[in-house]
């Protein structure tokens, strides 16, 4: 089940999100966040 879940980001943070939604390379903000703390955590956790 998924939560919704409210952020607060550096504008250059959002510009370079923004920049990949471009590219297409995920359907969302929140599929491309979610993709993003996914693998910081399994980084973190080797």
């Amino acid at each position: 089940m998924k939560h919704k879940l409210s952020i607060t980001m550096e504008q250059q943070t959002i510009l370079n999100i923004n920049d990949r939604m471009r590219m297409r390379e995920f359907k969302n903000k929140s599929q491309l966040i979610e993709y993003a703390v996914k693998e910081f955590l399994t980084r973190k956790l080797q």
